[in-house]
């Protein structure tokens, strides 16, 4: 298996529990102090490999007495100056980092992964197998190449652009929210005036149709009002005439009767052309046919909202 970026010291070589290569690991604090001591144990919290003597001192001082310490069956099985930023833990392994990347599979694991191999499974996920066909990081060592090569600057890049996409949409979702309540505002205000110019029509008919009734009712009582006061002419001359012939009064009732003569035959003119337009004239309302069948029948109806595309 290649494992880019791994170096391993051919001297003093141990083998480590539950491992098939030759992996050797020394204690961090002594090597601070020139000294290569093999490693027992690991603190989490220091993220440093301790051997025997420091693993068994290390939680005495008061700043350390809390930390969290591994034994060498579960300590991580490899070291690096960056192995502060491992934190993630093997989901395979308890107690181990994840410090390799496998190029062929895109999966991450541990020393204990790599060492013994790994594939996909289809139902389980990632487990261990032996496998030495495939290019593995070892990433404490190619992180810092890793920021500066071109593959980071291309996910940089992308990750800017499509934070301006999403942006760009976002923002533009607010300006179309913006232009939708403008355009109902719109829409609504044109459907009002179609509405009050349609309802003027109508309007317009109920005045029209309240002047012609009023002309009607007016010609009738001018009709009433001329023939009341002719009715009471007519029975004043009746009886006129009636109380000169009961009274044997002929010179008189000669006199009356030819003098009434014309107004008889005045009333009896009035009479016959009054009668031909006494009658009540009725109206009735006729509908535009055509813009009743284009309201009623029209699958537009009054009118529709369609789609302006600008």
């Amino acid at each position: 298996m290649e494992v880019s970026g791994k170096r391993k010291d051919s001297s003093n070589t141990k083998t480590m529990s539950g491992s098939q290569d030759d992996v050797q690991l020394y204690c961090q604090p002594c090597q601070q102090d020139g000294l290569n001591v093999p490693a027992h144990g690991y603190c989490q919290d220091c993220a440093e490999h301790l051997c025997d003597s420091c693993y068994q001192t290390h939680r005495k001082p008061a700043p350390c007495r809390h930390h969290v310490l591994l034994d060498k069956s579960k300590m991580p099985m490899s070291q690096s100056h960056n192995q502060h930023d491992l934190i993630e833990e093997c989901r395979w392994h308890s107690g181990n980092l994840i410090e390799y990347f496998c190029h062929q599979h895109h999966a991450f694991g541990c020393s204990a992964c790599i060492t013994f191999g790994h594939r996909k499974h289809p139902t389980s996920g990632f487990i261990p197998c032996i496998s030495r066909n495939c290019k593995v990081d070892y990433i404490p060592y190619v992180c810092d190449k890793y920021v500066t090569c071109n593959e980071y600057k291309l996910l940089v890049d992308s990750l800017k652009t499509v934070k301006e996409n999403f942006k760009k949409i976002t923002d533009g979702a607010k300006t179309n929210k913006k232009k939708i309540l403008e355009n109902k505002t719109t829409v609504k205000d044109e459907i009002k005036k179609f509405h009050q110019e349609v309802n003027s029509m109508f309007v317009q008919l109920q005045e029209l149709a309240d002047v012609l009734f009023a002309e009607e009712s007016a010609r009738i009582d001018d009709i009433a009002t001329r023939f009341d006061i002719l009715l009471q002419d007519t029975e004043d001359l009746q009886d006129s005439v009636n109380t000169l012939e009961k009274g044997n009064k002929t010179n008189a009732l000669y006199i009356i009767s030819k003098t009434s003569e014309a107004l008889v035959h005045y009333y009896t003119s009035t009479l016959e052309n009054t009668q031909s337009n006494s009658s009540v004239n009725t109206f009735a309302f006729q509908p535009n046919l055509t813009l009743k069948k284009i309201l009623l029948q029209s699958e537009t109806g009054i009118g529709q909202l369609h789609k302006s595309y600008k």
